[in-house]
């Protein structure tokens, strides 16, 4: 991720962007709708909007304070994420893409 996409990021999380441990990484995909380029802030967005997860937890996570964290797709192909940008859901065909990313303290594959 570039650093003005670390920084929405930052914004959305409400944490300085320096306390984000990267580098954050996301698999190059773009949104089939927008042709918006995919980050952490997506994948952010849609954990809390789906109440999978809460800023907090991710705050924790992505600063480190949480520890070191992995997590393992399962057989269903990972969980879909939603374009921050337009809203549409990336479509499924594109599942096994998108779903690896990581930052120094967490990754999901």
């Amino acid at each position: 991720m570039d650093e003005a996409e670390t920084s929405q990021l930052a914004d959305y999380l409400d944490v300085p962007a320096k306390d984000l441990r990267g580098p954050l990484k996301v698999v190059d995909v773009r949104c089939s709708y927008c042709t918006h380029h995919l980050s952490f802030l997506d994948f952010a967005k849609t954990a809390v909007e789906s109440g999978a997860h809460g800023k907090e937890g991710l705050r924790q996570v992505l600063t480190g304070k949480s520890g070191e964290w992995i997590t393992i797709r399962g057989r269903d192909g990972g969980r879909p994420v939603s374009c921050a940008q337009c809203g549409n859901d990336v479509p499924r065909p594109m599942a096994g893409c998108y779903s690896e990313y990581s930052s120094s303290d967490y990754a999901y594959a």
